[in-house]
Order: structure tokens, then C-alpha cells, then sequence
């Protein structure tokens, strides 16, 4: 495994070298797109399918796709100073915000972290960032590990001297641990989301829908709403050879029959997904 940043990594990952590496150019394209907000859905799906045709096939599998490391701000603060370029003006110094990230900025966190688990690869969490840790670059990014079972003092002192912030509670983050933990069964308990074949169904209007399937069978459609509206959506899913008679949404426990159209219709809310798995 490679700890390679640039696109130079499509030169190291062959039968000799490396069988894969850190994706940075995964979470560059997530960022541009889901938090800066500086490319459409349709230029973010290109941006996916040619990191994916550049690698071998193979490796697409295990390219360890993650949004923060020990060398870049956390996932909750880059999307509390959304509009930084990747790995630019990360460092308090640079006037970045090191505040608790509220509600919103937490749901959005929550829906990157859907497409984390269930987009071709594997996953990579940095420590603390499923228990709610939030913090600049190198070092704030590296702070003590925040256990459920202890109690910790406000987070008050600015990293940069003289420098003001707010008084944040600190915290594990209980829910948002909830939420890791449910989207790690849901990728151990279906095959699909590990070994499927990845194939985009749509990219439109805030919309990114995707399959994972084997043989184009009875595939695991991954729906992200990206847009800061509730929307209905009517799915059509004749690209497929079979389908089920019906889908259930794994986050939300919903059922839905696929019509005689073969399509299903599902409402989704503002900044959020849905897992729907076969029945």
C-alpha cells in the first residue's frame, strides 16, 4: 500500500510495486464536489470514472478512499471551511476555523461517509473522525483520541497564540459513532459492496445514483442527494437484465415494489442517501 497523493500513483500500482494506495484523488473529487461545490454531479462522476480507468481493475477493489488523514484537516473542519482548495490554507494560522461543526455540517459528513462505504474500494477512517474529532492540519488534526468513557474539558485554547474561538463541548460523539458503526455492517453483511461490479445509473440536478451488482443481477442501488431540498424520485432500472419485485432501503427500513415500468420511486431529504438491497 502506497501512501501516493498525486496521479503519479498510477505509475506505482502494477504486479511489481504496489497493489494499491491512499486515493487522494478520491477525496479531492468528493471535495470538489460535495463540499467546495466547485464541480457538477456530472463532472464529479467523469472526475470518478477516469480515476477508476486509470488504475487496473483490480486495484479499484482495495484503493483505500478516504477524506482525512494524518496529513490534512479533519473531515468535520474541511467542511466547516468548505471553499478551501485540498490541501491548501489548511493550518489555523491560514484562518482556518477550528469550531465544533454544527448540525448541517454533520449531516453532510454522514452522507459523504454513505458514499465512503459503498462506492468501489475500501473505506479508510481516520482515528477519532467516527467519534465526532474535529481539528485543522498537521498537528491539530493529530489531538487525543476522545473515548465514550471519559469526560474531557471544553475545547477553548486556539492552536494559533492570542488567537479567539469559540468554546466547543468535547465530546465522543455518540450518534455519528452509531452511524459508522451501521454503515460497517451494512458493507461486512452484503457481498456487493465489497466485490461488486460499480456501474453509475445517474448523474443529474445534485443527483448521483449507483449500482454495485455481479452479472447486472439484482444490483444494490446507492442513491445521494446532494441538493439542500427534499426531492421524489422515479428511478428507472431497465438497465439491468433482472430486477426484484422489490427494493428495501437499508438506512431507513422502507420498502418499495419495482412497477410493471420497472421503476421505483422513493423521496429522499435534503443531504442524504439511501442503500436499497433487493427482496
Amino acid at each position: 500500500m502506497g501512501e501516493i497523493w498525486t496521479d503519479n500513483a498510477v505509475h506505482y500500482i502494477n504486479e511489481e510495486q504496489f497493489n494499491a494506495s491512499m486515493n487522494y484523488r478520491f477525496f479531492q473529487a468528493v471535495q470538489d464536489y460535495m463540499i467546495d461545490r466547485d464541480i457538477s454531479v456530472e463532472d464529479f462522476s467523469n472526475r470518478l470514472d477516469g480515476i477508476r480507468q486509470s488504475y487496473p481493475e483490480e486495484a479499484n477493489y482495495v484503493m483505500q478512499n478516504l477524506m482525512d488523514s494524518h496529513d490534512t484537516p479533519r473531515l468535520a473542519s474541511i467542511i466547516v471551511n468548505a471553499g478551501r482548495k485540498f490541501d491548501r490554507w489548511g493550518l489555523p494560522e491560514d484562518g482556518f476555523e477550528v469550531r465544533k461543526p454544527n448540525e448541517k455540517e454533520r449531516k453532510l459528513q454522514k452522507l459523504i461517509s454513505l458514499f465512503q462505504y459503498t462506492y468501489i474500494g475500501a473505506p479508510m477512517i481516520f482515528y477519532g473522525t467516527e467519534a465526532g474529532m474535529w481539528g485543522a492540519d498537521d498537528p491539530d488534526d493529530r489531538k487525543p483520541m476522545v473515548w465514550p468513557d471519559m469526560d474531557f474539558e471544553k475545547e477553548s485554547t486556539h492552536p494559533v497564540t492570542g488567537a479567539e474561538r469559540p468554546e466547543d463541548e468535547n465530546k465522543f460523539d455518540e450518534d455519528l459513532f452509531k452511524w459508522y458503526k451501521k454503515l460497517g455492517q451494512i458493507r461486512n453483511e452484503h457481498e456487493l459492496l465489497r466485490t461488486g461490479e460499480y456501474k453509475k445509473i445517474k448523474s443529474k440536478d445534485d443527483l448521483f445514483v449507483f449500482a454495485r451488482h455481479k452479472e447486472k443481477k439484482n444490483p444494490i442501488i446507492v442513491l445521494l442527494n446532494r441538493a439542500d431540498k427534499e426531492r421524489k424520485i422515479d428511478l428507472e432500472l431497465s438497465k439491468f437484465i433482472t430486477t426484484p419485485d422489490k427494493y428495501r432501503d437499508l438506512l431507513s427500513g422502507k420498502e418499495m415494489p419495482v412497477s410493471l415500468k420497472n421503476t421505483i420511486t422513493i423521496n429522499l431529504e435534503a443531504v442524504s442517501g439511501a442503500v436499497l438491497v433487493p427482496q
